[in-house]
Formats: structure tokens, C-alpha cells, sequence
């Protein structure tokens, strides 16, 4: 599931992360009946365990209903691992959030990394006829 809501307006954001793939399934089921959300990630975990963590946006209220219906049953069956409702968060981290932990698609307010700047001019292989090979 993706978003195109903009980090900036995001006023809340929901957490539910759970022990199995399944119980994540029901649990953004469960989050998006419940109220006015939306759901912006659901990551499903390959191998030991297979927990999930699901994301969703929306206002303080609804996100936090969702977030107590969709850990609901989860948590009545044992596969419920944590919840977070985070009120406002902060633009950097809703955008990278929003949009799956490690993937950046949305330009933070601060460059991650510097750019690198050449020391000195590229070179061509090559500068025309009768120049030698390496000449700038």
C-alpha cells in the first residue's frame, strides 16, 4: 500500500507491529473499518517469525481508534507486538516512514549525504583528431 499524501500534512501516524503475517493482515483490516485512515504500509516479514508492521496516517482521533481496533484481536490471540500512535510527527520522519523504512522517496529537509564534487576535471578518451588519448 502507498500514499501520495505530502509528510508535511500528515498529523498523525499509527504503528501496529505484530508476530505474524497474518495477524498484520487482520490487524490492517480491522484498523481501516474501524475509522477514517489511511493505510500507507503494510511490510509483511520473510523468515524467522514472519512479524509485520503496518503504518497508517490520519487524524489524531482516527488514527488512534484504528490503532486500538487493529491491535485488537492481535493481541487477544497473543501475536501482538507493539503499538505506536505518534502525534505530529515530524516531516523527515513521516516522509521516510510513509514510504517503507530505508527507501527515501521523500527529499528530507537536509541532504542524507554530501555531494562529491570532483577533484579534478573528467577526462576524455580522446580529444579529437590529433590530440592524444586522456587530453581535456
Amino acid at each position: 500500500v502507498r500514499n501520495d499524501e505530502p509528510a508535511a500534512s500528515v498529523e498523525a501516524l499509527g504503528l501496529i507491529e505484530t508476530g505474524s503475517g497474518a495477524a498484520g493482515v487482520v490487524a490492517a483490516d480491522d484498523a481501516a473499518k474501524a475509522a477514517n485512515v489511511r493505510l500507507v504500509q503494510l511490510h509483511l516479514g520473510r523468515g524467522i517469525g514472519g512479524k509485520s508492521m503496518l503504518t497508517l496516517t490520519g487524524a489524531l482521533p482516527d488514527v488512534q481508534a484504528a490503532v486500538e481496533a487493529g491491535s485488537r484481536r492481535a493481541g487477544a490471540s497473543g501475536r501482538l507486538v507493539a503499538t505506536r500512535v505518534i502525534p505530529q510527527p515530524h516531516p523527515d520522519l513521516a516522509g521516510r516512514l510513509a514510504f517503507g523504512l530505508g527507501r527515501v522517496h521523500v527529499r528530507p529537509s537536509e541532504p542524507l549525504f554530501a555531494r562529491e564534487q570532483p577533484d579534478e576535471p573528467q577526462r576524455t578518451t580522446g580529444g579529437g583528431p590529433g590530440a592524444p588519448p586522456g587530453e581535456i
